[in-house]
């Protein structure tokens, strides 16, 4: 498919940067605009998706790359996100990270990694508090 324009690629990162998107709403932005189907990508890529379990193969040939992978590393981590759930960290400061993981193995310090990666600052468990808010998976 057509790439999108340098143009059209640094709006889509201004308006969507620190911003969750449904998978439906870049569907349509894919079959819309073009480049969209790369900025559909790349919105998976940068786990701005807060559904990636509603791909499905016909969303695009790199899912189902994706999905045949079985590589160790940072593509089998791409792969996984859609067992991923979507984790809001909000800092003291009003700063936010969105991060996935895998509710079932993660520990909060795991979430204040990722969280603390985007946000260019460490956490640090002796002096920074954590509060989870939400409701109990199964529910």
């Amino acid at each position: 498919g057509e790439l999108p324009s340098t143009s059209q690629l640094r709006t889509f990162r201004t308006i969507t940067h620190g911003r969750l998107l449904w998978t439906s709403q870049m569907r349509a932005l894919a079959a819309s605009v073009d480049g969209g189907a790369h900025l559909f990508r790349e919105a998976f890529e940068r786990q701005l998706l807060a559904d990636p379990g509603s791909l499905t193969a016909a969303d695009g040939p790199w899912v189902q790359a994706l999905w045949q992978m079985c590589l160790p590393g940072a593509a089998a981590t791409q792969a996984s996100q859609a067992l991923a759930s979507p984790v809001t960290v909000m800092h003291e400061s009003g700063r936010v990270a969105v991060v996935a993981l895998d509710l079932a193995t993660a520990t909060v310090e795991d979430a204040l990694a990722a969280a603390g990666l985007q946000l260019a600052r460490l956490f640090d468990s002796s002096v920074d508090v954590a509060v989870a808010v939400g409701v109990e998976q199964g529910k």
